[in-house]
């Protein structure tokens, strides 16, 4: 039961993407929870998310232990959560802007990175390298979003529109196929469509 719990809870943390790495409860796991999370091909976030997620949780652990928060304070308390952090795929502007000038990395896996970044044939042995998952749509599953309920009873639900500009927008916190859309036209008059 315990395990199905955990499945459930990182099934749960993988779908939102980066929000549930930037939660305030994110920096109150323990270490074993944050690596099992960082880790996971199954996260789906820009690798940066991962980083500043993890720098926050260290910033955060620093304070639990009493330790002054400073970059080589912070890779102290990651352990082998610094390792989760893919480094080697961090997109190259933010890696060169906003990490390499720090001292959480040392001056050689720096130098590495960049090597690494140039160079997909140069392997960092530390650091994985390898993009994480992103989940394909799944053909065949279906769900249908409807304004006005059932479309054979739309006549009884009138659109409120005002001769203002209308819309419907919507978002997905998983990626789809969009199998269809049904549009009802004005009731008199012209009208200009944009999708």
């Amino acid at each position: 039961m315990e395990e199905n719990l955990k499945e459930n809870c990182l099934r749960v943390i993988y779908g939102s993407r980066e929000n549930g790495l930037q939660t305030n409860g994110f920096v109150e796991l323990c270490d074993a929870c944050v690596k099992s999370i960082t880790e996971s091909d199954d996260l789906v976030v820009e690798e940066s998310v991962v980083y500043e997620a993890v720098m926050r949780w260290s910033g955060e652990e620093c304070g639990r232990q009493g330790l002054q928060v400073t970059d080589i304070n912070r890779r102290e308390v990651l352990g082998d959560i610094f390792y989760t952090v893919r480094f080697p795929i961090i997109d190259k502007k933010y890696f060169a802007r906003e990490i390499s000038f720090r001292n959480i990395l040392t001056t050689e896996e720096i130098s590495n990175i960049f090597r690494c970044q140039k160079d997909d044939m140069f392997n960092l042995y530390n650091f994985n390298n390898t993009k994480r998952h992103k989940p394909k749509p799944k053909r065949g599953q279906y769900e249908t979003i409807s304004l006005f309920g059932r479309t054979r009873r739309a006549i009884r639900h009138i659109w409120n529109s005002t001769n203002l500009s209308d819309s419907i927008s919507f978002r997905s916190s998983e990626d789809m196929y969009l199998n269809g859309l049904l549009m009802y036209g004005a009731h008199d008059g012209c009208q200009d469509i944009t999708i």
